[in-house]
């Protein structure tokens, strides 16, 4: 866990998830491999620390956030991202580091709740070809405006909203697994703790594809 660098569980969590759209498209096609949402939790530490409750100075454990994005036909996470302050309304970072990866991002269909309803989160969709549908935030019965967003929300709609409840799967098989608990202490090591958490994750949902072509035929048309 020391000497293996971030970047190499980063790349093994998405060639897995790769390795199981594969399985899928081969069977199932690949007409939804391009849909997938973004969201995210908070796990529980073993650290304490001090925090006012009730006006009373307590203790409570520490939460580390997520923010992951998910490829809602296979169930696998592709890109993950976690700190002790993690930004968890913005879907940039998660994009740019598979940008980064050398993989494209146009045309990529993402689904987002309104926690996402940012400025900054339109323009880079609209500027990098991702196609976003975010549930609006209201003020006042009003929908929130701005070049971006309104340009985005024009083509908002609930039908394709409501598949980001599928988004919700790979947390709780992960809670099921392991009770969402990160159990290291140093930030880069609970960094590398969750991308292992998300490889294990990808790796049931891949031999679940395979599991599938057990099951099913293909039949030619």
């Amino acid at each position: 866990m020391l000497k293996v660098p971030k970047e190499y569980f980063e790349e093994a969590d998405r060639l897995i998830d790769e390795s199981a759209a594969d399985l899928h498209g081969t069977l199932f096609g690949t007409d939804d491999l391009n849909k997938f949402s973004i969201d995210g939790t908070s796990n529980q530490c073993d650290e304490l620390e001090e925090a006012l409750i009730a006006c009373k100075l307590k203790l409570r454990r520490k939460t580390d956030k997520i923010n992951v994005l998910v490829r809602l036909v296979t169930n696998t996470i592709s890109e993950i991202s976690s700190s002790e302050h993690e930004n968890q309304k913005d879907l940039r970072k998660l994009l740019e580091k598979r940008k980064s990866s050398g993989r494209s991002i146009k045309n990529m269909e993402v689904v987002a709740d309104r926690d996402y309803d940012v400025k900054y989160n339109y323009k880079y969709a609209e500027k990098n070809g991702v196609k976003l549908t975010i549930k609006p935030k209201l003020y006042k019965g009003r929908k929130y405006k701005g070049k971006f967003r309104t340009k985005v929300q024009a083509k908002y709609s609930p039908k394709t909203y409501r598949k980001r409840k599928k988004v919700e799967r790979p947390f709780g098989n992960m809670f099921c697994r392991d009770g969402n608990c990160i159990h290291y202490k140093r930030p880069d090591m609970k960094e590398k703790g969750e991308i292992l958490r998300a490889i294990a994750h990808n790796m049931k949902s891949y031999f679940m594809q395979e599991a599938w072509g057990k099951i099913f035929t293909k039949i030619p048309l």
